[in-house]
């Protein structure tokens, strides 16, 4: 008799080579006492003036803790601050999807850009050498992907950053074209400001699959 299955050598069961999508959402939570990000973000978001959980729970709990995100988000600060971050994110993956297909000029991501990053280099005038695009400002460590990078900054880089970071990156996943990229650079860190960073990065690659991992500052 024979088998209702189709064989294992059947096309409908044979793996598809998909190429990764084209663009990257790197958000990296920091702390405002430590060195700034290298390379800047093109979006820095800062919460240093939103409330933070009760001593005790942060003693106990990091950012990526379900409870301290609970406690934070409570705040209808911490709320509006998230939905604020996230509308202004979209806009900006949106135009830079345009940017990258050629449909709008890139100085006008950039220079949106450049109003929201506190540390943003400084533009070279157009008799010297050409400014960067956003695009080109979002170079990926792989050459197959093009980076939009987020900063999420509080004073330590440990609590309210984090816990920003982790629901930014669980409310823009998803997106078709996109791959989203959470970094938690100080979650680790020791207080003593840029002389006595030692910081150690917490990663979380978001798609298909999750992966964590540590690496020395």
């Amino acid at each position: 008799m024979e088998s209702p299955f189709p064989a294992l050598s059947s096309p409908s069961l044979t793996p598809s080579n998909t190429s990764p999508p084209p663009y990257t959402l790197l958000i990296t939570s920091h702390g405002h006492i430590f060195p700034p990000l290298d390379p800047p973000p093109a979006i820095q978001i800062d919460l240093r003036r939103l409330p933070n959980p009760p001593v005790q729970l942060r003693k106990k709990y990091l950012g990526i803790s379900a409870r301290l995100r609970k406690e934070f988000f409570g705040s209808p600060e911490a709320r509006k601050a998230l939905e604020d971050a996230v509308a202004k994110v979209e806009a900006t993956m949106e135009e830079f999807e345009r940017v990258e297909e050629g449909e709008i000029a890139s100085e006008k991501v950039l220079d949106e850009t450049d109003s929201n990053a506190g540390n943003r280099r400084t533009r070279a005038p157009s008799s010297e050498t050409p400014k960067q695009t956003a695009a080109q400002d979002c170079e990926n460590e792989d050459s197959e992907s093009k980076i939009l990078r987020v900063g999420v900054q509080c004073e330590m880089g440990r609590h309210r950053s984090v816990a920003m970071a982790k629901e930014l990156g669980d409310a823009l996943e998803g997106r078709k074209g996109w791959v989203v990229e959470v970094r938690h650079r100080d979650i680790g860190g020791k207080a003593g400001g840029k002389k006595g960073w030692k910081g150690r990065e917490r990663r979380m690659v978001r798609g298909s699959s999750e992966l964590w991992s540590e690496e020395e500052g």
